[in-house]
Order: C-alpha cells, then sequence, then structure tokens
C-alpha cells in the first residue's frame, strides 16, 4: 500500500496498458469508472519520485475510495502467460468445445488480451456460425473490451438465430456507448411498454444515453418511466440530479457527457508519466553527480593545509609561489590548489619538501584528512580526544607525533584549537571531539615519552637552530651519555648560553666522564666575558676571581650567580663593590639590591632600596623588594591602589591567613586561586567549599594528603575514589589510593604545589615582570611529570 507522509513515503506514477470500465466498486458500491493499468512503485521525497521500487499491476481502481487490487506486474504477467499458454494448447486441440471458448473469453476480459480477443473471436464466429450461444458469447467479451461496433455485429448475428431478452438487453447497452438510443430504445421495447423495478438500471442508462446525444425530451420520458415503475425514485438524490438538469437542458439540445455511457472499456493511451517517471530517478541522480562533482572540483581550487613552526624563533617558508611566515610554535592555515609543491625555508639547514596536496576526485568532497607541514621536522603534535557528558570532560591519552615533514590526520574537529568549554549534547548525553595542538613546551611532556618524542624534537631543534636552550636544556637533563651532535654544537656555538652551560654544568657535576669531556669543550670557547664566566665555573674561587678580574664587562648577573655558587663571601663583596652606585637602568638597580640583600651582605640594604625606588618610582619590583625589607602593616598595604599587590605582600611576608583573605577580598578571584589560598592557609573547610560540584581530582588528592584528622581524610578519600571510577584513565591508582605509603612521601609536595601555584596566580596575569623565570617553570613542570596521578598543570599553565 502506498503512502506518503509529509512529502515522503512510497507513490505509484505513470499509467500503461490502462483499461476502464464503469460498474460498482466492490468495497464502497459506489457506480463509477474502475480502471486497470500497469503503473511504477516510487520511494518519493516531496513527491518527487527518487528510487523505483519496482512495477505494479492494478486492477479496478475506483476513483471514489481509492480501493484497488495490486500485484507485481511481472507476476501479473508470469500468470497471464501461462493461463494462456495452456488455453492455446487446449484450443488448437479442440477447436469445437463450447466450455473453452467461454473460458478464453473470460481470460481475455480479465486480463485485457485486446488482441488476442481480436484474433480469437472472427475465426470461432465462422467456426460456429450457427451458435447463437457462442455469437452472443464472442459479443460479450467484444463489449467488455470496448470493440463495441464488433459487438454489435456479434449480437445481431445471435439474434438472427435466436430472439432472446437477455441478448437484446446486451445489445442495447452496447449501443447506448455508440450513441444510438433510438436503437437501444428499440431493442428495450420489451421494457418500455411494461417498465418493472428489475428493469430500473438499463432504463436509467437509456435516459442517461439521450441526455449524452442531447435529446433531453426522450430522456425525460424515460424518466417518468421509471417513475411509474418505482414511485419512490422521486427521493433519490441522484436520480432526482439527472432529472433536474435534463428540464435546464430541455431547450438547449446541449449532451451531456456521462461517464456511465463513455467508458467503453477499449485499451486507453499510456500516461506521458509512465515514460517519465522511469527517467526521473536518473536525473536526480545525474544531478547530484553534476554537484558532487562541482564541489569536488571548487575543493580541489581551494585546498587548506597547515603549516607548523616547531622551532623556537621565526621563519619564512615558500610553497605554491607564497611567502609565509611561521611565527614560532605556531600553526598556519593556508589556501592553495591541490598540485605537487615544493616547500622552502629560509633556513640553511631545513631542507627542500616535495608535498603532494592532490586527494581522491570521489573521496574529496567526504573526507576528513587534513594534511599538516612541518618543513623543520621538530614540532610534537598532540591528538588528543575528549568525551563531554553531563558529568563533565573526559581526556583520553594523547597520541604524539613527531620527526616527519607531512602528517595526515583523520576525524579531527578542532586544528591547533583549545577544547570547546562548553558544548551541545546529543540526545545520549555524550558529544565526542577530537583536538589536535602544537605541544610546544617538552618539558611538559610525560615521562613515558621522553625516549620517543621529546628526544627527537629537541634534537632537531637544536638541528635547526643553536640559540635554542630550551631544547638545549632538555637534552643535558636527560643526558645518558656523552652529548649527541646537537647538543654539543650548542655548547660550542658562539656567543655561549650561559643558562645553558650553567644547566649542563650541574650534570656534569654528578658525572665524572661528562665532566671531563666537558672541561675539554669549555677549554675551547673564544676569549671574551661570557666564556670567562663559563669557566670560571670550573676553577676555585680564587682562580676565578683572576679570571673575571680581566673581563669586567661581564654581566651583573652572571657574576653575582656565580659569586653564590662558589660561596666566596670575599668574592662577592668584590663583585658588590664594584656595582656602580647609581645604575643607569632599572635591572642593574634589581641586581643590586638583590646583592645587598642577599644573606645580609652589603651596607644598609634598608637605605640603599629607599635610594633605588626615589631613582626608578615605577618599578614594581624594586617597591616589594622594599616592602620585604621594611615590612608595613596589611591594613596599610591593602588601602593602596591594587588589591592584588597587597596580597603578594601577605604571601611574601609568610603572613597565610591574611593572604588568604585578601584573595577572597579580590573583585573577581579566580576560584583555582581561592582553592590554593585556603590550602595555604591551611582553611581545608573553605578550600572544599570553592570546589563546588565537579571537582578535579588533584583538588581531591591534595585535600585528602593535608587533612590531619581521620574523618576529613576519609570523606575526602571517598570523594577521590568515586572520581577516579569514573575516569577509565585513573582507575589503576585505586590501588595506591588504598595503600599506607602514599601520604608521607607526597605531604611536602602537595603543600609546595598549593603554594607556588598560589603565588604564580597571583603576579603573572597583572605583573608579568614578577613571574617566575621560564628555567624555574620548566622545573617546576618537569617534577609533576613523576606524579602523574597529583597534576596541576591546570594551575601552573595559567601562570604560564
Amino acid at each position: 500500500m502506498s503512502r506518503v507522509v509529509n512529502g515522503v513515503g512510497t507513490w505509484h506514477y505513470g499509467r500503461a496498458n490502462v483499461c476502464e470500465r464503469y460498474g460498482p466498486c466492490p468495497v464502497c458500491h459506489s457506480a463509477g469508472v474502475l480502471a486497470s493499468y500497469d503503473t511504477g512503485r516510487y520511494a518519493v521525497l516531496f513527491y518527487i519520485p527518487v528510487l523505483p521500487l519496482g512495477r505494479l499491476r492494478i486492477t479496478d481502481h475506483c476513483a471514489a475510495c481509492g480501493h484497488s487490487q495490486a500485484q507485481s506486474l511481472r507476476f501479473w504477467r508470469a500468470e497471464r502467460q501461462a493461463l494462456f499458454a495452456d488455453l492455446r494448447a487446449r484450443y488448437r486441440r479442440d477447436r469445437h468445445n463450447v466450455g473453452l471458448v467461454r473460458q478464453i473469453q473470460q481470460a481475455c476480459v480479465i486480463y485485457r488480451q485486446h488482441d488476442v480477443f481480436a484474433n480469437i473471436a472472427p475465426e470461432t464466429l465462422r467456426r460456429f456460425a450457427g451458435n447463437a450461444e457462442i455469437a452472443a458469447t464472442i459479443g460479450d467479451g467484444y463489449g467488455a473490451l470496448g470493440m463495441l461496433e464488433q459487438a454489435e455485429d456479434a449480437y445481431d448475428q445471435a439474434l438472427a438465430l435466436a430472439v432472446s431478452t437477455a441478448v437484446l438487453e446486451r445489445l442495447a447497452i452496447v449501443q447506448i456507448r455508440l450513441l444510438k438510443p433510438q436503437e437501444a430504445a428499440a431493442s428495450l421495447a420489451h421494457l418500455l411498454e411494461k417498465p418493472t423495478p428489475e428493469a430500473l438500471p438499463l432504463l436509467a442508462m437509456l435516459a442517461r444515453g439521450y441526455q449524452a446525444v442531447g435529446d433531453h425530451s426522450a430522456a425525460l420520458e424515460i424518466f417518468d418511466l421509471c417513475l411509474v415503475a418505482q414511485p419512490s425514485l422521486d427521493q433519490d438524490a441522484d436520480f432526482a440530479y439527472f432529472q433536474s438538469v435534463s428540464r435546464q437542458l430541455l431547450e438547449t439540445k446541449r449532451p451531456l457527457s456521462d461517464p456511465a455511457v463513455t467508458t467503453t472499456g477499449a485499451r486507453g493511451a499510456p500516461d506521458p508519466a509512465s515514460r517519465i517517471a522511469p527517467l526521473v530517478p536518473l536525473l536526480i541522480l545525474t544531478v547530484l553527480l553534476g554537484l558532487y562533482a562541482a564541489v569536488s572540483v571548487n575543493m580541489a581550487k581551494r585546498h587548506t593545509i597547515w603549516l607548523v613552526n616547531g622551532l623556537a624563533k621565526p621563519y619564512t617558508v615558500t610553497i605554491a609561489g607564497k611567502n609565509q611566515r611561521l611565527p614560532p610554535f605556531q600553526a598556519v592555515a593556508l589556501t592553495v590548489p591541490e598540485d605537487v609543491y615544493q616547500v622552502t625555508a629560509e633556513v640553511p639547514s631545513i631542507q627542500e619538501l616535495t608535498v603532494d596536496c592532490r586527494r581522491s576526485f570521489w573521496q574529496r568532497p567526504i573526507s576528513s584528512s587534513r594534511l599538516v607541514i612541518n618543513p623543520d621536522q621538530a614540532a610534537v603534535l598532540t591528538r588528543q580526544v575528549a568525551q563531554y557528558s553531563e558529568s563533565g570532560v573526559r581526556f583520553a591519552e594523547p597520541t604524539f607525533s613527531v620527526g616527519r615533514s607531512t602528517y595526515t590526520f583523520t576525524g579531527v574537529h578542532r586544528m591547533f584549537e583549545p577544547f570547546p568549554e562548553t558544548l551541545r549534547l546529543s540526545e545520549s548525553g555524550t558529544a565526542k571531539v577530537v583536538a589536535l595542538r602544537l605541544e610546544p613546551d617538552l618539558f611538559g611532556l610525560p615521562e613515558g615519552e621522553w625516549r620517543a618524542v621529546a628526544a627527537v624534537a629537541a634534537n632537531r631543534r637544536l638541528a635547526h637552530d643553536l640559540r635554542d636552550e630550551e631544547a638545549a636544556v632538555l637534552l643535558s637533563q636527560r643526558l645518558r651519555g656523552e652529548p649527541g651532535p646537537a647538543l654539543e654544537a650548542a655548547l660550542l656555538a658562539e656567543p655561549p648560553s650561559l643558562t645553558l652551560h650553567q644547566a649542563f654544568h650541574q650534570i656534569a657535576l654528578e658525572r665524572p666522564d661528562v665532566m671531563a669531556w666537558y672541561q675539554q669543550a669549555t677549554a675551547e670557547l673564544a676569549d671574551g666575558p661570557q666564556a670567562a664566566l663559563i669557566q670560571a665555573r670550573l676553577l676555585p674561587p680564587d682562580a676565578a676571581a683572576e679570571l673575571l678580574a680581566e673581563h669586567a664587562d661581564a654581566s651583573v648577573q652572571a657574576r653575582l650567580q656565580l659569586a653564590n655558587y662558589h660561596n666566596a663571601c670575599s668574592y662577592f663583596q668584590t663583585v658588590i663593590a664594584s656595582l656602580p652606585a647609581a645604575p643607569a637602568d632599572e635591572a642593574t638597580a634589581i641586581s643590586l639590591l638583590t646583592a645587598h640583600m642577599s644573606e645580609a651582605r652589603g651596607p644598609a640594604p634598608e637605605k640603599i632600596a629607599r635610594s633605588l625606588r626615589e631613582r626608578f618610582p615605577d618599578s614594581l619590583q624594586l617597591r616589594l623588594m622594599g616592602m620585604q625589607l621594611a615590612p608595613r602593616k596589611l591594613d596599610q598595604v591593602a588601602s593602596e591602589k591594587n588589591a592584588l599587590v597587597a596580597a603578594h605582600q601577605a604571601y611574601f611576608q609568610g603572613d597565610r591567613i591574611a593572604f588568604m583573605k585578601l584573595v577572597f577580598a579580590l573583585p573577581e578571584p579566580d576560584p583555582d586561586l581561592m582553592f590554593a589560598a585556603a590550602l595555604s592557609a591551611g582553611a581545608l573547610q573553605r578550600a572544599r567549599d570553592v570546589l563546588g560540584k565537579n571537582p578535579l581530582p588533584e583538588q581531591l588528592l591534595l585535600l585528602y594528603l593535608l587533612h590531619q584528622d581521620e574523618r576529613g581524610r576519609a570523606v575526602a578519600l571517598d570523594q577521590l575514589k568515586d572520581c577516579y571510577q569514573q575516569d577509565p584513565s585513573r582507575s589503576h591508582l585505586l590501588p595506591i589510593l588504598d595503600g599506607t605509603g602514599l601520604a608521607p612521601h607526597l605531604d611536602t609536595l602537595a603543600y609546595g604545589l598549593a603554594e607556588s601555584a598560589a603565588l604564580c596566580l597571583l603576579v603573572a596575569e597583572k605583573y608579568p615582570e614578577l613571574a617566575i623565570d621560564a628555567r624555574a617553570r620548566a622545573e617546576r613542570l618537569s617534577w609533576l611529570k613523576n606524579y602523574p596521578h597529583l597534576t596541576i598543570r591546570a594551575l601552573l599553565e595559567k601562570a604560564r
């Protein structure tokens, strides 16, 4: 059964081999035209056929109620072929069988076989020329199939052999359809003389035949005879309608079309839709393929690729005739036509690349692949999946890629963009986001990824940039043997890096074999103040002082660091004495004050601090250092312009309670900062209140570690277990929580992290000049890597 709802469903299109007859519907019993035809069944979208579902044979479709008998056209034709093959075989064997002739006539009418009946009927009439019954049967077949002239001749032949009222009545029906109502009236003379209720259908059809030729006066006479036969007809609405129409048209002689008369049962012309409908799906497919091809061609002209710089310095690359500047540790999207390109960079150590940006023509519009080009092969690309739900966000373990020039990623939703804070969930209450990001911080990589990822990235970065201190320091800290070519080149580069040599020297102190190599390497450095500072670390204090005396232009900060390293008070006093009394810039002033404050060495630090603050009144660093030397009451500090400075002063003086109060009194305090401040003050209940409904596992772990009473620890531990059970990536930590050796070796770590995170957050955003230097941050992140279940990287990332 075909059905369409809101323009979508199945429907019939096209009509072929149409045969119509007038008769009563077997379901609604209303008289009307019943049509039989071949049609196609289609899946429709907005009433447009898009997919053929097969061919059907519809039998006796009623226009009034829509009822019909539907059968597969293939099965219908198979049944017809089998039936007629059997009838033909039997007819050849016995051509004088009257019953067989009737079966053939009925089969031709049922299956609407006009051609078959037209071939058999004349021969049958000749063979049974003296049989009136056969002639009437042939006339019935002709009449049912719409061959009315042949039907009239057959009935005349039957009546010539034997007069029958039944044959006369069937002849009258044919004559009415041939628009010969006068001849039909002669055939129905026996009914017109004595009309009976049983004759009403024929009389009514005769009257409508007169209406069809415009003889309304004769039609009214027949209607009057019908009333004589059955007076109650005047109550029938249809009868009254036809009678009133004839009265209205009595003077006009206008014919009245009536399907009861005009429907002959002949084969109708095929519906044009029967030829067009099968072509519609092909046309739609052609249009869709054309649109798909147009989209694919357009995408080929505008292919977006990403160029990634994995170095700490910018450089320019040339691709497709375009020069693109790549900032350090950033990705830049570039739109180019799909082709094979040569990629060159201005850095001599980066080799020329041949990149094929072409994609499959048919897969291009539906492909989710993303091409990333990293000419320096030093970028660490991190692909991570985040699962969003009503309970929060769960991050899967990231996967890292490094050491290649080109990458192809599929299924990535956010290219070099952070995860969204909120996301619309699906009906199931979840949503998945896949993000690709560039990892510039090699110290932040997990410990297990060092050999596979960080070492490759650090060596690549040093191969292209010997001044990349972060990569060199990282290689120094992870040194397993003698330095590799990249690290060795960085150590011997001119001018030398004090930061790198300081870090490498710490490693060499624990490795005699490395120290021997390092002493030999530093001896080859070119003479200069930087080389002198590096070589002085390898000498005794007196020899170091003598060496530096030859290089008075060495930086103040480096000389002070060297003095502290040797712990030589006499040399320290010598350095202080060499500092200018009236420094020309703020950096030198800060170094001077730092030197005087160190272990109370030097004359009158408070007096020097006061004079320096007067010389540099806008220096916040000198101002806060002066507060340390001359502490004031907190209420005086709090009344100053910036409440954040007051909180910093409270923290600087070690007053954790005041520090917490000032943080909570800030106009818009950060929840993580409030939590860290409460922890540093030991106010665990206030810290718990800050967490809210969705605490981080790291925050719960800190509460567990810092609680002194058993009840508080038990509550925090239960919450922590619930949090870990909901996160499959942390389920392996549950046995550790149940053990007894967790707290002793992590208490100090947790407390220190809370305090350092709070300090970083205080100063980083508003006062970048007070932030902890990059190397200290890197060391802190490296420290955290050993404790993946106690990661406060979120706090530290904010401070960066």
